[in-house]
């Protein structure tokens, strides 16, 4: 079963707003920076974000999400990574 990249944005982003805004302890940056820094890894040269899943739809069996394909430019990928740079961006 493949990572989905964007939980990987989406965690960086929250975990960071969190911290900014006092709710979490400034400790767990570390976890933030590693979470984005993995995504970032996953962005390629045409911005294509590996490991961001095709449309899912509903379904309960775990073997419908393992045969999803990946690799689309689509706003759940894209989307996260723009939000988690900009949480990230606002400390420069």
């Amino acid at each position: 079963m493949f990572l989905e990249t964007s939980a990987a944005y989406f965690f960086a982003a929250g975990l960071t707003r969190g911290i900014k805004s006092g709710l979490f302890p400034v400790s767990w940056a570390d976890c933030a920076t590693t979470a984005f820094s993995a995504g970032v890894d996953a962005v390629s040269r045409d911005g294509t974000i590996e490991g961001v899943s095709a449309e899912i739809w509903a379904c309960t069996s775990l073997e419908h999400y393992r045969r999803v394909p990946t690799g689309f430019q689509v706003p759940w990928g894209q989307g996260a990574f723009l939000i988690a740079v900009d949480e990230i961006a606002r400390d420069l």
